[in-house]
């Protein structure tokens, strides 16, 4: 029998898609993916410390900025063990694959997002491929995992629980959320729609208390809740509110008003239909100019206020099989442009802080485009819609404002530093970025109890403790 005949369709599309995304990825960045590179406290702070501390103190690290991030703390202490030249390469290669979970999910597990193969197919393209996710910023490397994490509990949330079985979530999906929640807390916070889906569920159902059956849905719902509370507790004893330091938005530089919504709206479908750099400069437009904020804040408003009056009108223009959902995925969206609102640090939300609600919007549009109920309408929008996210996505992909992806001047590739660390000709390691002050350092041979204190709002350099 032919190969091309044994394999079923599902496992075809996602192994395509698997090996277009390792070969544009090493494409983007050979040099990340074989050379090595530590991002930043990856390197200067995890994996430095790592070297020096039980595999306990490791695994349990908590750098005091808020949240806590076990999958970052779980590769340093494997990298940990693994030749120099070879740490940041295999911290690289997992956060690559651990990237691409969302994509095989959409395509391999039942979705309420849709059901039709084309077009899981088009989500799983968008959370791999789309200018948001391709941010050079959180490319491959355990630090900024979590941002990726975040866009796959989205997609975890959408399962379609009625066909999965309770004793599939419990032992699967269960210790796997609480995984992710305790790596990230972009995905803790879907504890909040867990809860709020379980609580309407709830109040539409005719069944007395005693006779609602544990289902796969509260498992994950659970696994959520379980986690927001642990990452709540970290943020809660973290540096940043013992030292009395301001999380609100206007102390950094930027507000929290309607403008600052409206611009954040603005520079994610700048993000999503032209690339990052649209975003940012639309973004500084809308900074000087506040009314063109609160005229996107109120046109997007009112839309998503007609989108939730189209389900009980006889002749509107979306097909309602899918509005529920829809209007969910929306939700979603305002839910994390808050978490980005409130956690973003300089004036402009670019790199990660836009990455997953630029994301949901993305969905968002074409599950909307796809919903039209006039097939021509529908198709040419589609192809639009499809024309400026392949747009926006070759921008994405060659994007590298901060040499992130490649080695220029003044970064010294990883394999240098190594060869002239054993020459001794260098005593300390450096990290991307290379121009930062106070620079990402680690000495060569690390000391027992490295940066144990460390706390990553007043410090960013280990070498620096006593």
């Amino acid at each position: 029998m032919p190969l091309s005949r044994s394999i079923p369709p599902i496992r075809k599309s996602v192994l395509a898609l698997l090996i277009s995304f390792v070969f544009f990825s090493v494409v983007r960045s050979p040099g990340v993916l074989f050379g090595g590179r530590f991002y930043a406290e990856e390197g200067a702070v995890f994996w430095a410390r790592a070297k020096s501390n039980s595999a306990w103190d490791v695994l349990t690290f908590n750098p005091k900025i808020g949240y806590f991030q076990f999958s970052t703390n779980l590769q340093a202490l494997i990298s940990s063990h693994l030749p120099d030249r070879l740490a940041p390469i295999f911290t690289s290669w997992t956060s690559l694959i651990c990237s691409a979970i969302s994509a095989v999910l959409l395509l391999t597990v039942p979705s309420r997002l849709c059901h039709k193969g084309h077009e899981k197919l088009v989500l799983a393209i968008i959370v791999l491929f789309g200018s948001a996710v391709t941010e050079p910023d959180i490319f491959a490397n355990s630090i900024q995992l979590q941002v990726h994490f975040g866009i796959l509990a989205v997609v975890i949330f959408f399962f379609d629980w009625e066909k999965i079985s309770t004793p599939i979530s419990l032992f699967v999906i269960f210790p796997f959320l609480i995984f992710v929640g305790i790596s990230s807390m972009h995905t803790a916070i879907m504890a909040i729609p867990y809860v709020i889906l379980i609580c309407y569920r709830y109040s539409r159902s005719k069944l007395i208390r005693s006779n609602i059956k544990l289902g796969s849905m509260h498992v994950a719902a659970t696994a959520s809740v379980l986690a927001l509370l642990i990452q709540a507790s970290f943020f809660i004893t973290s540096k940043r509110l013992e030292k009395n330091l301001s999380i609100h938005p206007h102390n950094r530089g930027h507000g929290f008003g309607i403008n600052d919504f409206g611009s954040f709206i603005a520079s994610n479908f700048a993000t999503n239909l032209r690339g990052r750099e649209s975003s940012n400069s639309i973004f500084e437009i809308f900074q000087i100019n506040p009314l063109w904020g609160n005229l996107v804040s109120v046109t997007f408003i009112l839309l998503t206020l007609y989108l939730a009056l189209s389900i009980f009108r006889p002749n509107s223009v979306f097909r309602k099989d899918n509005l529920h959902t829809i209007l969910t995925v929306l939700f979603l969206y305002y839910l994390y442009t808050i978490e980005s609102l409130i956690g973003y640090v300089s004036p402009i939300p670019s790199a990660r802080y836009q990455v997953i609600p630029s994301c949901i919007l993305a969905i968002f549009l074409f599950l909307l485009v796809n919903q039209i109920r006039f097939q021509s309408v529908r198709v040419l929008f589609l192809s639009i819609f499809g024309a400026l996210l392949l747009y926006s996505s070759i921008n994405g992909m060659s994007d590298d404002p901060w040499g992130a992806l490649k080695c220029d001047d003044p970064c010294v590739s990883w394999e240098t530093q190594i060869s002239e660390a054993n020459s001794g000709r260098r005593v300390t390691y450096q990290f991307w970025p290379y121009f930062s002050e106070p620079p990402f350092l680690s000495p060569v041979s690390v000391k027992s109890g490295f940066c144990k204190n460390f706390n990553a709002l007043q410090q960013f350099v280990c070498l620096q403790e006593d």
